[in-house]
């Protein structure tokens, strides 16, 4: 079984269909990034397609597990953005080197 949109219970039979609560929801979400981030993966990056579904399956998450919204997310992101910069530039750190 696998996490659906939520709008597929009209065009699947209802006998296919099971609403799930609770800390199994929980894991049907953490299930769900992990197999869009394959998607994303396997399409070389490059479906837009699936960015779009990383980031619905986020949504929810921080829907579910906090009492935020996306727009939060967006500050803090931004914030961050503004105070260090994003990951544009390929900078990349060796703690091995003194």
């Amino acid at each position: 079984m696998k996490l659906i949109r939520d709008k597929l219970d009209q065009v699947i039979s209802q006998d296919r269909l099971t609403i799930v609560e609770g800390d199994e929801f929980d894991d049907y979400l953490k299930q769900k990034l992990t197999e869009e981030i394959q998607e994303l993966i396997d399409s070389d990056y490059k479906d837009l397609s699936e960015y779009a579904d990383v980031i619905e399956v986020l949504h929810a998450m921080v829907a579910r597990f906090t009492d935020k919204t996306m727009s939060d997310v967006e500050n803090v992101r931004q914030t961050k953005s503004d105070e260090r910069g994003g990951f544009y530039r390929g900078l990349v750190f060796n703690p091995n080197v003194l």
